[in-house]
């Protein structure tokens, strides 16, 4: 209910739905990413059953639908669409989140700490952001060098859209 609940997701599911699709991992990912929620499908590129649970969210950054498990197999070389578990195969597990890293361009906006830049074009929304906030802050201190700010906050821009968020 907390991800993809009503007024969270496109799925919309209610509380009763909830009660009936737990523990059915095929179902619920049917529900939100298959033919049960036939927007969401047809952007994934889902338009068979049982491929909402098959080309489910996987790999380092989540690759969903079956249209971005063949982009990513496509510029990857490797045929993830045929082979979804490809995408978190140890050998291959990389390979798709640098892919999506370098086509989104994001090296500038880590360099900025940006997260909420890095998680539009990978997450679709911000959906997760105040944990993934969280983690930087937590980790920051293990990461930054001495002359970095205390803050990763602090190493933003200092431009005028920076300064209004």
């Amino acid at each position: 209910m907390a991800i993809f609940g009503v007024n969270r997701h496109s799925t919309a599911v209610t509380a009763s739905e909830a009660e009936r699709l737990a523990h059915q991992p095929e179902a619920i990912g049917e529900r939100v990413y298959g033919l049960g929620n036939p927007r969401k499908a047809r952007e994934l590129g889902n338009n068979q059953p049982g491929e909402g649970f098959r080309f489910r969210g996987n790999g380092v950054l989540q690759t969903t639908g079956r249209g971005n498990h063949r982009r990513m197999g496509e510029a990857c070389g490797l045929d993830f669409k045929g082979t979804p578990e490809l995408v978190t195969a140890p050998e291959h597990a990389l390979k798709p989140a640098l892919q999506e890293w370098i086509q989104n361009k994001l090296n500038g906006a880590a360099d900025k700490n940006d997260i909420r830049t890095i998680t539009l074009p990978i997450n679709g929304g911000l959906i997760g952001l105040p944990e993934r906030e969280a983690w930087l802050n937590k980790i920051w201190p293990l990461l930054k060098t001495d002359n970095q700010p205390a803050e990763p906050w602090e190493t933003a821009d200092t431009d005028n859209k920076i300064k209004m968020l």
